[in-house]
């Protein structure tokens, strides 16, 4: 029987023996990855509604500070929408500059991906060594690009970037407290969640209208779950739950949502409105979703009726909320294709945790996987890389 170090050791990144090949190989992807990430955002001027953002909405003033933030957020609140979380984070990383905001964000995408990658050896029940998780959270790096529908309007403009990549780390972290209670077991005790679940479960609720939800429907299943089988509901898994459920209440009832509800559409009449909305949603699975979809599926055929593997609460409970956080975008007048980006990220988690459960029992699997893997971050760097070329001015 294999033992957890074996098990770390088959999982590595590459096929090689020659380990400090390896760790060259895998220093040089991220630092490709760094770099080409870096220039892109350079490339990616404040636009659109950063212009807004980056003034006091309230007064239409210059952000000079937390009063000016405070200000906009509670003119938008009553009056355009109701995401103060985000938009007080956008606010903050507007009014510290371009170069700054630049850094923040490269340095925002490779947190994602560590989450991502946390988030998936749970779901898969391994161990990865530290090359490994280097190798990984770069190859996650690409994905986030190459999977993504718009990854220019989800993580490198800035309204965008503050509405889908900072938010959605805070969302998989909440979302992986709860996931990782899933097991037969008791999960290891996390220090001092009892205080920061709080600030979590709140801002985790009161970030979007479809994720927000979604994440305080997984907490509802665990403890629900717990208690079925008997099992300790922790005080904190309460808290977040409820918290989160204020935080997105917060979010959908805010008196501006309403007023820019009223503005938009007013000459169409309901069934229009209910065509139009099914259309995006229908479009949002088709168009914009697809790579990741096909992805997710392929590894779900290979897993499941391919090598007759069961189901189990953690491999169920990811697809589930994907699918809610994908249907629950039905309620919003419109789902452009930036608005996919968790609902991707999810997908992502799912394919990645199904890739190191294969990789664990095929080993003779590894080289293929973890190719395709590679192809798809090469995919989100090639498309990087023409921006770039493109924006200097080096292509039309």
């Amino acid at each position: 029987m294999e033992t957890n170090k074996d098990i770390t050791e088959n999982i590595t990144a590459f096929s090689l023996k020659n380990k400090t090949l390896r760790n060259v190989i895998t220093i040089l992807m991220l630092g490709v990855s760094v770099a080409v990430i870096y220039l892109a955002h350079i490339r990616a001027p404040f636009m659109t509604d950063d212009l807004w953002y980056g003034t006091n909405i309230a007064t239409d003033g210059p952000l000079k500070g937390v009063k000016d933030i405070w200000e906009s957020q509670v003119w938008h609140y009553l009056n355009w929408g109701g995401r103060s979380v985000t938009h007080t984070i956008l606010q903050f990383v507007l009014m510290s500059g371009p170069t700054v905001a630049d850094i923040l964000n490269v340095i925002m995408t490779f947190v994602l991906s560590a989450v991502v990658l946390l988030f998936s050896c749970n779901l898969a029940g391994v161990k990865l060594d530290t090359v490994s998780k280097i190798f990984s959270i770069t190859v996650i790096s690409g994905m986030l690009h190459g999977l993504n529908a718009n990854w220019l309007m989800s993580m490198y403009w800035q309204s965008g970037s503050a509405n889908y990549l900072y938010i959605t780390s805070f969302i998989m972290i909440f979302m992986w407290c709860y996931v990782r209670e899933l097991g037969t077991e008791p999960a290891a005790p996390l220090k001092g969640i009892v205080f920061w679940m709080i600030p979590l479960a709140v801002v985790t609720g009161w970030s979007n209208e479809n994720m927000g939800p979604t994440a305080w429907l997984i907490s509802v299943f665990t403890i629900i779950y717990l208690r079925k089988k008997k099992m300790p509901v922790k005080i904190w898994m309460i808290l977040g739950s409820l918290f989160s459920l204020l935080g997105s209440a917060a979010c959908i009832l805010a008196p501006g949502n309403f007023v820019r509800s009223a503005e938009v559409d007013t000459d169409k009449g309901f069934l229009w409105k209910l065509f139009l909305r099914f259309y995006s949603e229908s479009r949002a699975g088709i168009d914009f979703l697809y790579p990741v979809i096909i992805l997710t599926l392929l590894l779900i055929i290979i897993y499941f009726p391919i090598f007759k593997n069961k189901w189990d609460p953690k491999t169920i409970v990811m697809p589930v909320a994907a699918v809610v956080s994908w249907g629950g975008m039905v309620l919003s007048p419109h789902y452009p294709d930036r608005a996919t980006f968790g609902t991707m990220v999810m997908l992502l988690i799912v394919a990645l945790s199904l890739v190191l459960r294969i990789i664990r029992d095929h080993k003779e699997l590894k080289p293929w996987l973890n190719g395709a893997l590679i192809l798809i971050w090469v995919r989100g760097l090639f498309w990087l890389c023409e921006y770039i070329a493109a924006s200097a001015g080096v292509i039309s």
